[in-house]
């Protein structure tokens, strides 16, 4: 097979920041105290203004941060419907390069969704429905082609349904990580089960490690013990991947738990860690076998819901981020994992140390004429969480949030 080819050379940029017009928004609960004491503080810094051209939503799904992609910080996106992947320049906002998926004639990839730069000459592109994962280089070349198919598997091709629990599909994107490891790839599956069904839950494999060189697979990790054989709907029985590379550890936080689940570098189970907030009630789940769309919806936005964690690697702090809940005015046919910018919530930030343990916790109040959502990103400046002003949907904003010790 042919390598991925790995980018040694060490770079460092400073980083300039595009404003093109302030936004004001507010801050709740920007301090707090952990039970010993120890006082931190959450301070806002300078936001990143992306210019997106005409093609590029800003709610756009597939997307991808990379701390360095030829000597820049970049915020990719694959924009489907034009099978394209536009690279923005973090440091000046600008559109630098276009990346397009041939979809028509011999050399097509069809089906592709979500996407990670490795370098130039590795670029992972997943074909979801097809169960493929293909790897090619700037030019589009295929360099290898990876089938995540099981063998003998229970699946209509005609109408995409199957009784197994082992089939699934990968997915990542800037909630979800998707790591390359010397010649192994390790990223989250999706089991492809109907979310009302409580088999769902009890699906064992929701990350998956493949070897490169012999095109092998395994899965681990499995949902935690109080969420099985229950029903909590197609947006509570989410879940997303995050890799601890200092400790090879891995990282599972559920929509609809209040801890995070932690794997060894061996893939084993290793702990359990509080990461919520006393000011977010417990989830119960779903107790209708059948509901229509505003039923189940109805349940979703009475409940608060747990997404992504975030990882400043260099300052040792991981952010986790909490939905409170918004039952009151909300579109019943629409759901913020679906479309970032529908229903909108307040947040909670919740910090933890090296070791997982919480600091502090802030919250994100969403603004009236805009709206914050959960595909951030977080490197030694803080945790950066995108906003859009709907009066001005050409700039997309990443504001930024640190977390200071003032010990």
């Amino acid at each position: 097979m042919s390598m991925i080819t790995f980018n040694h050379q060490r770079r460092s940029f400073c980083l300039s920041i595009i404003f093109l017009f302030y936004v004001s928004f507010s801050i709740l609960g920007c301090s707090a105290s952990t039970d010993d004491g120890e006082i931190f503080e959450v301070k806002e810094g300078e936001s990143i203004a992306i210019k997106l051209d005409h093609q590029t939503s800003p709610a756009e799904q597939y997307t991808q941060y990379i701390k360095d992609y030829n000597g820049k910080e970049v915020y990719a996106v694959h924009v489907k419907n034009r099978a394209a992947i536009k690279l923005y320049d973090l440091a000046s906002g600008e559109l630098f390069e276009e990346i397009k998926i041939p979809t028509t004639g011999p050399d097509a990839i069809n089906s592709v969704g979500h996407f990670y730069i490795h370098n130039q000459d590795s670029i992972f592109l997943n074909q979801g429905l097809l169960f493929k994962l293909v790897l090619v280089n700037r030019s589009m070349e295929k360099l290898d082609v990876y089938d995540l198919m099981p063998d003998d598997i229970d699946w209509d091709p005609n109408t995409y349904r199957t009784t197994s629990t082992d089939l699934a599909s990968l997915t990542f994107d800037m909630k979800r990580d998707f790591v390359v490891i010397n010649n192994s790839i390790k990223t989250q599956t999706i089991p492809y089960l109907y979310p009302l069904d409580p088999k769902m839950t009890n699906v064992e494999g929701l990350i998956i490690s493949v070897d490169l060189a012999s095109k092998s697979f395994y899965k681990f990790g499995d949902f935690p013990e109080e969420m099985k054989n229950k029903v909590w709907g197609g947006f509570l029985s989410l879940y997303f991947l995050r890799e601890n590379s200092e400790k090879g550890e891995s990282i599972l936080s559920f929509a609809a738990s209040e801890n995070i689940f932690v794997y060894n570098n061996s893939q084993k189970f290793n702990s359990i860690y509080y990461a919520s907030s006393n000011k977010i009630k417990k989830i119960s789940h779903y107790v209708k076998s059948d509901p229509v769309q505003e039923q189940e919806m109805d349940y979703y936005m009475n409940m608060p819901v747990y997404g992504g964690i975030y990882h400043d690697e260099k300052n040792g702090y991981f952010y986790r981020i909490a939905k409170y809940p918004n039952g009151d005015n909300y579109d019943p046919y629409k759901s913020d994992f679906l479309d970032p910018m529908a229903n909108p919530r307040d947040f909670c930030i919740i910090v933890l140390d090296k070791d997982y343990k919480k600091v502090t916790e802030f919250d994100i109040k969403q603004p009236k004429d805009g709206v914050y959502y959960d595909m951030c990103f977080a490197n030694e400046n803080g945790l950066y969480i995108p906003y859009v002003d709907l009066n001005n949907e050409d700039v997309l904003y990443f504001k930024n949030f640190k977390v200071y010790d003032t010990k």
